[in-house]
């Protein structure tokens, strides 16, 4: 094993079967039935389209000494109309944001979620939105996301 910092890097389409097998895991650790595994098969081919055009990115944390992940999470690109309510036409939504239960509280997340915000930055989109589990919350306030918008929803304004 190596003692070098893990980092978090932008997802390629070889990533795509970890990217739903970690969306499962996170449906799961949310106590969503995952009975039903059909799901799975659209899950990659919206990943394998999404990325390919990049309207979403992923940002990974590749396991040490073998194959696969132990992070994940992925920023979409929206393009809406203005409204009252959301006065812009661009927003970045994050989502299936995870990591597996023994590689949690190492900062793992924090990787990932940095890397999604920047790659926000860079298409100079200036409004991110996730949906936050009380797990979460505590990690995405301290990256700026503060304005609950409703539910579970919270939304960090980018300058």
């Amino acid at each position: 094993m190596t003692d070098a910092a893990p980092v978090a890097r932008v997802a390629t389409l070889d990533d795509i079967d970890e990217l739903v097998r970690m969306r499962a895991l996170m449906f799961g650790a949310m106590g969503i039935e995952l009975a039903d595994q059909s799901w799975r098969l659209d899950a990659g081919e919206h990943y394998e389209r999404m990325l390919s055009n990049g309207r979403i990115v992923g940002a990974v944390v590749d396991r040490v000494g073998s194959p696969g992940l132990v992070s994940s999470g992925v920023v979409s690109f929206l393009d809406q109309i203005p409204s009252p309510t959301r006065p812009f036409s661009t927003i970045a939504h994050i989502s299936s944001m995870c990591t597996e239960p023994d590689h949690q509280r190492m900062g793992l997340g924090t990787l990932v979620l940095d890397l999604l915000v920047d790659q926000v930055r860079q298409r100079g989109v200036s409004v991110v939105e996730l949906h936050a589990t009380s797990e979460g919350e505590s990690l995405y306030r301290s990256r700026g996301f503060g304005e609950r918008v409703g539910g579970l929803e919270m939304r960090a304004v980018l300058h």
